[in-house]
């Protein structure tokens, strides 16, 4: 009877019912959620496994060619031998392309599985196209020999497709390597007591505060229901329980909401008149704000429309300025790509021909390798050893390495080459990076107008300068353009061009001076000007200085050019080291005549 009467109480307390139904919910969750992760574990470390044991049945592969491809024990031995001292892999087989067996070595460790049928069970997994063998107690790997297909005459190497031939692979015998799971069903062991141990003490700790915390929150709760209990009728808490007494009180208190509801409604239709009016209000306020909205959004249109035009048409004179010039250079440029591929076309043959003596050296001592007996295999060596001496084989390897050295000389210049051209070509209009001003001039010099830059000598005398941070391309735009100009002022006589770089604490300056024709005092101030230019038509389209303001002038670098008629022309660029557009003027321009 005692016993019952808690057992009723627990039953109609609302707050045990909750706990208990969390509580198990908790067990539950942290039941599935430990086979989950065990199961997640286990599937990892198996799929881990199974990487790694296919790589190493590849490099096994990859080791054994060699005496896979001739059947010699002795040559494989070694290999096998050293990975079967790694702790999971207790057998190694090795097959040859008729399904033979060639070498089958193993440690003391035994498996169930293996029994007199097992290389005939492994080879019918094999043949379904399996790799990978997941077994009771070992795993099993599998992984074909390959070798590379040979010329099988003079006709074949000289007339066969060389690219085919160097892709199609031989399949010359197979590897298996089988690892045991004993020390893998160990950690997972380990691992299901471990994580049992944590989620049960994880569950206990979890459930003891979710209980105290549950206790604190309902303890308002049982509180309420005590005095609501104390002070209604119909019966005591204990006989109604939690839930029927809060149940008789929720009636009474929504009598008295359907009063206070009531009430409501009336200010509720006093408030929706004064609502309606005052919405009346604002929606005209927001016609007039969309009208005004409407019309500023026209006007943005227009002048991002007007924006997108020159920022376009600009682009577009930029780039077609400097395909210009570099159309001008494509002559040149191939040329020189022409001169360096002339080291490989010469090298080619010469490599041809050392490669076939080389061939026949090893023939030689290839057949050596074949012969079945002791007698015979040393006659053959020292057949071998008299072809070795006969073609000179160290002769040989210091001419390949002399042809190889002079192809490597050839493709690096053209890479080098066609790398430069690239970067020179490069529309970088507004990326800002660290630049280097000396190695761009260098570079630059190189695409300068061949029709003219042969009769000019180039000086240089550059600085230690720092970087400068600009737009890399548009700087060798102005480049190219300045030391145009100087070549083609050079064109009548011989000159020499002088390249200048220095810095101070702010600026890095560039000077260009050249021993040409020089400007005429009353043309100096229009040559930046769009489409101005003394030369020929079809030399220049007067676009070229115009151009290199432009760019100086988003840079907030300076110019200053010194020239007089038959005196000449200097040239100093300078630009900011740092770029900050609030510390200084767009453009600062200097033109002095000379007399």
């Amino acid at each position: 009877m005692n016993m019952r009467e808690p057992l009723k109480k627990l039953k109609r307390s609302f707050t045990a019912r909750i706990l208990l139904v969390f509580i198990g919910g908790m067990v539950l969750l942290a039941v599935g959620l430990d086979i989950l992760f065990i199961h997640i574990q286990r599937k990892n470390y198996t799929e881990h496994t199974r990487h790694m044991g296919l790589s190493t049945a590849r490099l096994l592969a990859q080791s054994v060619q060699v005496g896979v491809f001739a059947e010699m024990v002795s040559v494989m031995s070694p290999v096998v031998d050293s990975l079967l001292l790694q702790e999971d892999i207790y057998r190694v087989i090795v097959l040859n392309s008729q399904e033979e067996v060639i070498l089958d070595r193993r440690t003391g460790k035994s498996v169930p599985e293996e029994g007199e049928d097992y290389l005939q069970q492994l080879e019918t997994v094999r043949r379904d196209g399996n790799n990978f063998l997941d077994m009771a107690h070992s795993f099993v790997f599998w992984w074909p020999v390959l070798s590379s297909v040979a010329y099988s005459g003079e006709d074949e190497l000289y007339f066969s497709d060389k690219e085919q031939k160097i892709q199609e692979k031989k399949h010359i015998g197979w590897v298996a390597v089988s690892a045991s799971k004993e020390k893998s069903e160990v950690a997972v062991q380990q691992l299901i007591v471990r994580t049992g141990i944590l989620v049960t003490a994880a569950l206990f700790f979890v459930i003891s505060c979710t209980v105290t915390l549950f206790n604190k929150m309902m303890h308002p709760l049982r509180d309420l229901v005590h005095k609501v209990g104390s002070g209604s009728g119909g019966g005591s808490e204990d006989e109604r329980g939690e839930i029927g007494l809060l149940d008789s009180t929720y009636s009474m208190l929504l009598e008295r909401l359907e009063q206070s509801f009531a009430t409501i409604d009336e200010l509720r239709l006093n408030l929706e008149q004064k609502v309606e009016e005052r919405t009346h209000e604002l929606a005209l306020a927001n016609d007039d704000l969309k009208n005004k909205e409407e019309t500023l959004l026209e006007s943005n249109a227009s002048l991002e429309k007007a924006l997108k035009d020159i920022k376009e048409a600009q682009s577009q004179l930029i780039h077609s300025e400097k395909m210009a010039a570099l159309g001008q250079l494509v002559a040149g440029v191939a040329h020189e790509v022409n001169n360096n591929i002339n080291f490989i076309v010469t090298a080619a043959p010469a490599l041809e021909k050392l490669l076939e003596k080389i061939r026949k050296i090893i023939d030689a001592y290839h057949e050596a390798g074949i012969q079945e007996t002791e007698r015979e295999r040393l006659a053959a060596l020292g057949r071998a050893e008299i072809v070795k001496e006969g073609l000179g084989l160290a002769t040989l390897y210091n001419n390949i390495d002399l042809v190889l050295s002079s192809i490597r000389e050839g493709c690096s210049r053209s890479i080098k080459i066609v790398s430069e051209l690239t970067s020179f070509s490069r529309q970088d209009s507004d990326y800002l990076n660290a630049f280097d001003i000396n190695e761009a001039l260098l570079s630059t010099w190189k695409f300068v107008d061949t029709r003219y830059k042969g009769n000019v000598q180039l000086v240089t005398e550059l600085g230690d300068i720092p970087l400068v941070t600009c737009a890399g391309g548009r700087i060798n735009q102005v480049f190219l353009n300045v030391m145009n100009n100087g070549v083609q002022a050079m064109a009548a006589a011989r000159g020499t061009l002088t390249v200048t770089t220095f810095s101070d604490k702010e600026m890095v300056h560039i000077r260009f001076v050249d021993t040409g024709y020089g400007i005429a005092k009353e043309d100096l101030p229009r040559i930046f000007d769009p489409f101005f230019t003394k030369k020929e038509v079809g030399q220049g389209t007067g676009l070229g200085l115009g151009i290199c303001y432009k760019i100086i002038a988003h840079h907030r670098g300076k110019i200053r050019v010194e020239s007089g008629e038959g005196s000449g022309t200097a040239i100093t660029i300078s630009l900011p080291i740092y770029l900050d557009a609030g510390t200084r003027p767009e453009c600062e321009l200097s033109l002095v005549s000379l007399r």
